[in-house]
């Protein structure tokens, strides 16, 4: 019978005969994005603190660098430094030509500035950077003295002979007069692992220093070729620095590398002594009464570009490649 009864009637009845529905507790608030606004405050302090630390650096190359250009009154000797191996890579760790030149014009503009010491240590490098650097030594108008601590060797030992005197330790590593061109050769291992270079190239020589195969004939004297023109050019400027005769440096040309002391006998330095000797004579020949200052003009940005990177090795392959004419 209730089935004839209206719905609607029904449906009043049962909602007024049924218990209340118990409530369910209300939910606590939910924290949204918490574990995303922590990490993007964290990014937030981590950008500030290296943002500091950027400025901080800035400002400490400024004092050192630029910056004590501006307070000095006291006629100085500037000490640039030749270190590590020479290339012609700005961002090597080591020595490379832009740098040296910079620094040897900011000390040619300075009128505080009566002489150069170019304090060296290094075995040597790319022969062109090497010249890079002795042509523009031999432009300089002030003089310039060069201090040889361990080894002024073949590019450095080029450098050196640009200046108006050297001075090196008498167990210094002295000359190495030469050149070398080295091409790795990795066809035999190559072929044990079963490794295939596949080579496109147009130019009869453009595949030259490809590590899978060997040199041609044809490409061995191409190579001695220019070495022989890079070896001319290392003798003759030599002779020329040193006041020698060019016989005289072919017979010291051998890329025998000389003691200090050995060094001096021969002609090839000045002086022997030290850091503290070689500033002496650079004060000296600039004209400086008294104790000199001295201004070291190496501390630059590109010195913490160049340790970046050598933490983060970037660039080009180890392995292969074309040849590249070093001197050592």
């Amino acid at each position: 019978m209730s089935e004839g009864k209206p719905p609607e009637a029904n449906q009043e009845r049962e909602r007024a005969a049924a218990p209340p529905a118990p409530q369910a507790p209300p939910a606590p608030p939910q924290r949204r994005g918490g574990r995303g606004c922590l990490l993007a405050g964290l990014a937030i302090i981590g950008a500030i603190t290296l943002a500091f630390f950027v400025l901080f650096f800035i400002a400490i190359v400024g004092v050192l660098g630029m910056g004590s250009f501006s307070v000095r009154e006291a006629p100085a000797v500037a000490v640039i430094r030749i270190e590590g191996e020479i290339t012609g890579d700005r961002l090597s760790v080591g020595t490379d030509p832009e740098t040296i030149i910079e620094q040897l014009r900011r000390a040619e503009r300075d009128e505080n500035i009566k002489s150069i010491l170019l304090r060296i240590n290094s075995p040597g490098g790319s022969a062109a950077a090497s010249q890079e650097i002795a042509m523009e030594v031999a432009r300089a108008k002030k003089p310039v003295v060069a201090s040889i601590g361990d080894s002024g060797a073949s590019g450095a030992y080029w450098i050196a002979t640009a200046c108006d005197r050297i001075v090196a330790a008498p167990a210094s590593s002295v000359g190495s007069i030469g050149v070398i061109m080295m091409i790795t050769n990795l066809k035999g291992l190559f072929e044990k692992l079963g490794v295939k270079y596949v080579v496109v190239a147009k130019g009869k020589f453009k595949d030259l220093g490809n590590p899978a195969r060997d040199l041609t004939d044809e490409e061995k004297k191409l190579l001695s070729d220019q070495a022989e023109m890079v070896y001319r050019q290392f003798i003759n400027d030599v002779a020329r620095n040193r006041k020698m005769s060019v016989s005289r440096v072919e017979e010291l040309a051998t890329g025998q590398v000389f003691v200090g002391e050995e060094a001096k006998k021969l002609g090839l330095v000045d002086e022997l002594g030290n850091y503290r000797d070689a500033l002496k004579i650079a004060a000296r020949l600039g004209k400086i009464e008294g104790e000199a200052q001295v201004i070291d003009l190496s501390e630059t940005p590109a010195s913490f570009m160049k340790w970046l990177r050598y933490l983060l090795p970037v660039g080009e392959s180890a392995i292969g490649g074309q040849s590249r004419t070093v001197i050592r």
